[in-house]
């Protein structure tokens, strides 16, 4: 029944414009939204990506594309992302518009995200000229996500062998487990690729200004390249990382299951959260204690407290990001998920505050407030 909803869900919702690629079956098409006009991509995908594009989708990065929605559908996992008006990195090489200030750019976004995909543990495994978008506004788009994996701490080597040949690393071809070096290995291709013009011939690269920094990166031994993106972006631009004024890449603070406030590195958010949850948890302490005259006022108190405090807290800050997992939720856009959100917190406030004033004034007999 439920597959039979997305299904209707996804054919009314999306027509279909333009088929962009079709490998092993699997299909990617322009659609456009019915409802909105708007454009996005359709991409089919084996069900072995549930994970990672479920994963993908609690967060936000400018280096990659949006996920909105997933479905299962015929033995296929479907993606729903974001549509980005620009062209392939494959595209710009082929056109010759690039110069060395535009391809350093082009690394340093790379090495952005990869230091956001390696931070929730993702393995991007097939970065490759056709697998990067550049936007019309110059954001380095990082798409493809066909044979990505997470890194398994008890695992000798990957279960699957893929890549794309000349820029994948020796270890994705079985000889051990691929990790966030794997990535390392394949943006050091794609640099000296974009300086060069072509792909280095052993470890030998025909840059002097970056011969170090790429011949590291490539190095057929993992241990002997940079051991992260962070790593290798600190080495790439040593100014970067000694600019106050910015933050130096786009890494995810924490999971989504971080508190508000602990969501981001800013003290003065951190120090006005604690200090939020701390009255709220003496708020809630009091309550429970004042109400503790019989079991059944106690365990109602603690109802009402959980409606209106704990329950309206997770539905106010979409905490866990519960409207990209639970269905029907997960089919809404995002003005529709932010409205029911405040539907639901205002419903649940009401009763759960409501249950309370009846257990303080009409259970107990505490006196009103004047």
């Amino acid at each position: 029944m439920e597959k039979n909803l997305q299904i209707q869900y996804i054919n009314e919702t999306y027509k279909k414009l333009d088929i962009l690629g079709n490998s092993q079956g699997l299909e990617t098409w322009l659609v456009k939204n019915n409802h909105t006009g708007k454009l996005f991509v359709l991409k089919e995908t084996m069900p072995e990506l549930e994970e990672i594009y479920k994963t993908l989708q609690t967060f936000t990065n400018r280096n990659l594309v949006t996920i909105y929605e997933t479905f299962k559908s015929d033995g296929k996992f479907i993606v729903i992302e974001e549509f980005v008006s620009g062209e392939t990195l494959e595209d710009i090489i082929n056109s010759g518009n690039s110069s060395r200030q535009i391809v350093l750019d082009i690394i340093k976004q790379l090495l952005e995200v990869l230091i956001f995909l390696h931070g929730i543990n993702i393995i991007h495994r097939d970065i490759n000229p056709k697998n990067i978008l550049v936007s019309t506004d110059g954001i380095v788009k990082l798409i493809d996500f066909g044979i990505a994996r997470k890194y398994k701490d008890n695992s000798v080597r990957d279960t699957t062998i893929l890549g794309t040949a000349g820029f994948a690393a020796p270890e994705q071809f079985g000889f051990q487990q691929t990790d966030g070096r794997s990535d390392i290995y394949s943006v050091g291709i794609l640099f000296h690729l974009l300086l060069s013009g072509k792909i280095p011939e052993g470890n030998k690269c025909l840059d002097i200004q970056y011969k170090d920094f790429i011949q590291k990166c490539i190095s057929l031994e993992p241990s002997m390249r940079y051991q992260s993106a962070l790593e290798a972006y600190t080495a790439l631009i040593p100014a970067a990382t000694a600019d106050k004024t910015r933050p130096v890449y786009n890494k995810p603070d924490c999971s989504p299951y971080c508190l508000p406030g602990f969501r981001s590195n800013t003290k003065w958010k951190k120090i006005l959260a604690i200090s939020f949850y701390i009255i709220i948890a003496i708020y809630i302490l009091g309550s429970l204690i004042e109400c503790f005259k019989t079991p059944t006022s106690f365990l109602l108190e603690f109802i009402a407290l959980s409606l209106y405090t704990v329950l309206a807290f997770i539905i106010a800050t979409d905490y866990g990001k519960w409207t990209f997992r639970i269905w029907p939720f997960s089919f809404f856009n995002q003005s529709l998920k932010i409205f029911i959100r405040i539907i639901l917190f205002m419903v649940v406030f009401y009763y759960g505050f409501t249950l309370e004033e009846y257990i303080r004034y009409t259970m107990i007999g505490l006196p009103r407030p004047k």
